[in-house]
């Protein structure tokens, strides 16, 4: 089960240029791509907030996180502590 909608992704392809298709497959490809993602940048976002001694993720360890993916960190969520 995916936790963002095919129509939510069918509306931001529309947003991108309304006189393109998508198939099914694309979508389903995007939503589980950005769902990886965004469990990684959670995942990291949380390690940060841990490591700062909060229980509360902040958008600055988003940023952060975004920063140091972008870097290619390798982050695994056995790493959080």
């Amino acid at each position: 089960m995916t936790e963002i909608s095919i129509a939510a992704i069918s509306r931001i392809v529309k947003e991108v240029d309304p006189d393109i298709r998508i198939g099914k497959d694309a979508k389903l490809e995007i939503i589980n791509n950005t769902e990886d993602y965004a469990r990684r940048l959670v995942e990291l976002a949380v390690s940060l907030a841990k490591n700062a001694h909060r229980s509360t993720i902040l958008a600055k360890d988003i940023d952060e996180a975004k920063r140091q993916m972008a870097k290619g960190y390798v982050f695994h969520h056995s790493q959080i502590s």
